[in-house]
């Protein structure tokens, strides 16, 4: 198995979990997966094991005859009270992955996973980031106008000057950057095909 991107796959989130009373109950909880057309991916049933003073201690995680016990674990929140956290290894982390192939749950830190945005080349990330600005300042992000140079455009209402001129400089120098990785992109495409004339 190569590389694994985790957007690919079924992941679970804690604090979904937790808003929906998951990890309150005392019975098991089933979360279904289905696709765009409705038709059920993958099904896993969730059991908690609760302390005496209500919380979870560890979930029961079963999914086709396989069974994979994982510890919950709290840390208080900057807003009052205690969140939850997968533990798994030495690492707390609010999302979990299942991985078929293995047939268990991983963390990305756990197996070294990463996610889409790091496979992405420089230039493409780039091209992304002038996106955002762009939307802040209230420009177009529609294609070809999001490759346009910032010109023109009148300063958000309550922005500074100086905080528009940063952000107009740094979109420009951002799709500069995408403009030479295209460009380089581009040539090493065309150098690598074996044209025939004719």
């Amino acid at each position: 198995m190569g590389k694994v991107i985790l957007e690919n796959f079924r992941r679970l989130d804690i604090y979904s979990l937790n808003r929906d009373g998951v990890l309150s109950r005392h019975t098991s909880s089933v979360i279904t997966w289905r696709n765009q057309t409705n038709q059920v991916m993958m099904t896993t049933t969730i059991t908690p094991t609760l302390t005496q003073s209500g919380l979870v201690d560890c979930l029961t995680l079963s999914i086709g005859g396989h069974t994979q016990q994982i510890t919950v674990n709290y840390y208080h929140s900057n807003y009052g009270g205690q969140s939850p956290l997968f533990l798994m290894g030495a690492h707390r982390t609010r999302y979990i992955y299942h991985i078929p192939e293995w047939g268990r749950w991983v963390t990305r830190h756990d197996f070294k996973n990463r996610y889409f945005k790091e496979h992405e080349s420089h230039h493409m990330r780039a091209r992304d980031q002038a996106f955002k600005l762009r939307a802040r300042l209230g420009l177009p992000v529609v294609y070809p106008q999001c490759y346009d140079p910032v010109h023109g455009w009148d300063r958000p209402k309550g922005m500074h000057l100086a905080t528009f001129n940063r952000i107009r400089t740094k979109i420009d120098s951002l799709l500069q950057v995408y403009y030479r990785g295209m460009l380089a992109f581009t040539e090493g495409t065309y150098a690598n095909l074996d044209l025939e004339d004719g």
